[in-house]
């Protein structure tokens, strides 16, 4: 299979691109439309969900969780220890 972007050709394995274009069609289906979660007060209920757990995010966390929130697809990437999972917790207490 091949096509043409730009005025240079590629060349693809059909099932390869056949399954790009599939993730690309949900990805963008699942990006569109309102955000599940509007109209919650956002810092409010981060404070709330940090005072349930016994926590205070570092701030770092606290901005992560707040680009994660105003978003419906988010890739939350980082090294050992840095607060990944304790900054998912809290976004499964918020939502």
């Amino acid at each position: 299979m091949s096509e043409e972007f730009d005025g240079t050709s590629y060349v693809y394995l059909k099932h390869i691109y056949r399954a790009e274009s599939d993730a690309a069609k949900h990805l963008h289906r699942l990006i569109t439309g309102k955000l599940p979660w509007a109209g919650i007060p956002l810092e409010k209920t981060i404070v709330e969900a940090q005072a349930k757990a016994n926590i205070t995010l570092a701030p770092s966390q606290h901005e992560t969780l707040l680009r994660v929130l105003q978003s419906k697809v988010s890739l939350v990437i980082g090294g050992p220890g840095v607060g990944k999972t304790t900054t998912l917790n809290t976004l499964l207490r918020v939502v």
